[in-house]
């Protein structure tokens, strides 16, 4: 199965060219500030995509996902065909693909859930093939220049715990790129760059 990975596209998904494949997976930070403005232009031309399945997981940047918005953009979803997942999982050609928008408190964004990650959140994560999560695990492509690793200590290593063989995720802009370690290939697949240059390339994995 040809799979296409991206991340932290921040409005600038027109810019992209996605390859033909058999699912497109986006770790989240599709829009700027989240708003239905931005967003619904994302999720339509997400479902325009050359590829039979369109799976999205939110960001921290896409905050109409954790308002009142979240309905419309559902069914905005549906519509076009995209497979939103917000802490649940999916079924695609037989691979099981859990999402996960949920980190632990960073700054004032949407999906901070800090209290409920450590208590329950990360405990219900179920064997899958695939993890998607936005952010990046503790010491895995999340080192920022002077600030060192700032993943997730909660995801450190829920790949390994869960069976997945694949764990794809963005928000950390340096950490752009594929690292194989202990039988999981690690994916930061963020577009744009530390200066929000949306310069990286789409990453392919054939599963």
């Amino acid at each position: 199965m040809r799979v296409v990975a991206i991340s932290d596209t921040h409005g600038y998904h027109d810019g992209l060219v996605i390859p033909p494949c058999d699912l497109l997976i986006h770790a989240g930070d599709a829009s700027w500030m989240g708003r239905v403005d931005e967003l619904v232009p994302f999720i339509r031309w997400l479902g325009e995509q050359r590829a039979e399945t369109k799976v999205f997981v939110p960001g921290n940047h896409d905050w109409g996902f954790d308002n009142i918005d979240r309905d419309l953009l559902l069914e905005e979803c549906k519509e076009s065909g995209v497979t939103c997942l917000i802490h649940e999982d999916v079924m695609v050609r037989g691979v099981r693909i859990f999402g996960t928008p949920y980190q632990p408190n960073f700054g004032v964004w949407a999906f901070n859930r800090d209290d409920a990650w450590r208590e329950g959140a990360n405990t219900i994560i179920p064997e899958c093939d695939i993890l998607v999560s936005h952010a990046p695990p503790q010491g895995i492509l999340d080192e920022v220049p002077g600030k060192g690793s700032v993943g997730d200590i909660h995801l450190r290593t829920t790949a390994i715990d869960v069976g997945a063989k694949y764990h794809i995720f963005g928000h950390i802009h340096e950490g752009y790129g594929v690292l194989a370690q202990n039988g999981v290939t690690y994916v930061n697949a963020s577009i744009c760059t530390a200066g929000y240059n949306p310069k990286n390339t789409p990453i392919l994995l054939h599963i």
